[in-house]
């Protein structure tokens, strides 16, 4: 006999040789865990034949060479989260069954599984593949490292006895499969068969508006739930909720489920926590100018406008300084002085803007084609019934026939006039001042009195 239990603990000494203990991944806090009780620290058992599954609690670690540890987060009756993971590289399938009658009993072949939960690697299609019983609900790429899966099984049975997780204690196996997928199984064990119900992110709700084209605003990602809910880029965004009853948005610090609990609890900027027990509206928002990149289409041979970058990080368009007009290309092309370029969104996409008099011109890769100058065109027209008696040259300039003075109203000669490509202005010079040619600005041709302009 004291031979036995020597060799015993010698054997569970040399299984462990190597191995520490290790955090078990939010098991007692968000998660309800089951694993081999081999995994426990101190090991219980050396192999998975002699292991029976036992819940992991809060306090517990699990050693690093764990063979499987399967994670649930129920949302409800018939949906829950589930997380398996090996941390052995030789676990090539994990299998979680639980049933309602002992395993051992001479009418459990006639039992159906209350569920059952898998995670693969296939060789043969190079995926790692999530099972819920014979559906496929997870199918990622191999890569380095242990079996892992995260997904959701979902019962779409409206019946009760197709709950996942029953309200009583049911029985719990664990199946290990190596590279040859030889199963390791453990004995079947009673556990704690119901999960408490916890809150579910379907509850957010995202309200986009859509009247606010300076800002982006995204969901809340989800992606590592159930630890963590968060923005996807928390340099640039900050996440937002509002309280029920609330017609405005407050900053959002994190957010939770309350321990044990069904509603989320929304922590604000000083850290308050709110508790709310109805759907959550929360989203991600950012201001819309630090996206903004490279949108135009270019003019081979023109200048580009120049993109930079504020000390805050967000983005700025500007033309340069010995190039200061914006010329848009086109039938008629338009053209902007020291245009003030703005960023918003067209759609989820953010875009360059500009405003040009009461319209907004925008720009996207598509087009329309625009470039820097440092010529701009006079493109308001000079009515042709602002010259008395005379008309307009084919420069567009007012002119008198021949022999005839081009006067002023206060009868000054008006000695030249020009477009002045720096402005895209036409001005005309008289008594040695060069002034704008307005929309009332009027010219008289005069003449010799024996000469009627003809």
């Amino acid at each position: 006999m004291l031979i036995s239990l020597i060799l015993i603990c010698s054997l569970a000494q040399l299984a462990s040789a190597g191995a520490s203990p290790v955090n078990s991944g939010g098991c007692g806090t968000h998660y309800i865990c089951y694993a081999p009780d081999k995994c426990l620290n101190p090991p219980a058992q050396t192999i998975m034949a002699n292991s029976k599954v036992v819940e992991i609690r809060k306090k517990d670690k699990i050693m690093n060479d764990c063979d499987a540890i399967i994670r649930f987060y129920r949302y409800d009756d018939k949906k829950t989260l589930v997380s398996i993971e090996s941390f052995q590289d030789t676990v090539k399938k994990i299998e979680f069954k639980q049933n309602e009658d002992d395993p051992n009993d001479q009418d459990y072949a006639n039992q159906m599984d209350l569920s059952f939960f898998s995670c693969e690697i296939d060789a043969t299609s190079g995926k790692t593949k999530g099972m819920f019983f014979d559906k496929l609900v997870m199918e990622k790429d191999i890569t380095s490292g242990k079996l892992t899966c995260k997904f959701e099984g979902k019962r779409d049975a409206p019946w009760a006895q197709d709950n996942l997780f029953k309200k009583d204690s049911d029985w719990l196996t664990i199946i290990t499969y190596d590279s040859n997928m030889s199963p390791s199984s453990t004995k079947p064990a009673k556990s704690r068969g119901d999960i408490d119900v916890r809150c579910d992110p379907q509850d957010f709700e995202f309200i986009k508006p859509t009247d606010d084209r300076t800002k982006l605003y995204k969901e809340v990602s989800t992606i590592n739930k159930p630890e963590t809910y968060q923005c996807d880029d928390i340099a640039l965004f900050k996440m937002e909720f509002k309280k029920k009853g609330s017609d405005s948005y407050e900053e959002a610090k994190s957010i939770k489920c309350v321990d044990y609990g069904e509603a989320f609890e929304v922590f604000d900027k000083d850290n308050q926590g709110n508790i709310l027990e109805e759907a959550v509206e929360i989203r991600c928002v950012a201001e819309t100018k630090f996206f903004c990149k490279d949108s135009f289409k270019r003019k081979d041979g023109e200048q580009f406008p120049k993109l930079a970058e504020n000390d805050d990080g967000s983005t700025l368009l500007m033309c340069p300084t010995d190039k200061p007009h914006l010329v848009i290309a086109g039938e008629v092309e338009r053209y902007i002085t020291n245009p003030e370029f703005k960023c918003v969104t067209l759609g989820k996409e953010p875009i360059w803007t500009v405003k040009n008099g009461n319209r907004e011109e925008i720009f996207t890769k598509t087009g329309p084609i625009a470039y820097c100058s440092d010529r701009k065109n006079c493109t308001q027209p000079i009515s042709e019934s602002a010259v008395v008696d005379g008309t307009l040259g084919p420069d567009f300039l007012p002119k008198c026939s021949d022999r005839g003075t081009l006067k002023t109203t206060d009868n000054m000669d008006v000695t030249t006039s020009r477009c002045d490509h720096s402005d895209g202005v036409y001005k005309y010079t008289a008594g040695g001042e060069e002034k704008a040619i307005k929309d009332d600005t009027m010219f008289i041709c005069e003449y010799p009195p024996d000469d009627d302009g003809g």
